[in-house]
């Protein structure tokens, strides 16, 4: 089972929290592992805008995270591999 998070409301980065999203975990096999790789993806997601590439301090940004664990982050067959997306939009 995979695991997904997104922010409840477009926000500012000084704003960004890990509370400010709305986290399904993975269930079963892998949940803590997905619970590691949620963190991770969290502070990805807010180095990436720390560089301002995506905009400045006073933009709003749409953040999804989502990814997959399996436990002991190693393959095992008819699953998915472990993986993590990052998707961060400016809000208009």
């Amino acid at each position: 089972m995979s695991w997904s998070a997104s922010l409840k409301e477009p926000i500012l980065l000084k704003d960004l929290t890990m509370d400010s999203f709305t986290f399904t975990p993975q269930t079963g096999n892998g949940a803590q592992e997905s619970s590691e790789q949620f963190e991770r993806a969290f502070h990805a997601a807010g180095d990436l805008l720390d560089t301002g590439a995506l905009g400045g301090d006073d933009k709003k940004f749409v953040v999804s995270l989502a990814g997959h664990a399996n436990e002991g982050h190693e393959p095992v067959q008819g699953w998915a591999n472990d993986y993590i997306s990052i998707s961060i939009t400016q809000a208009p």
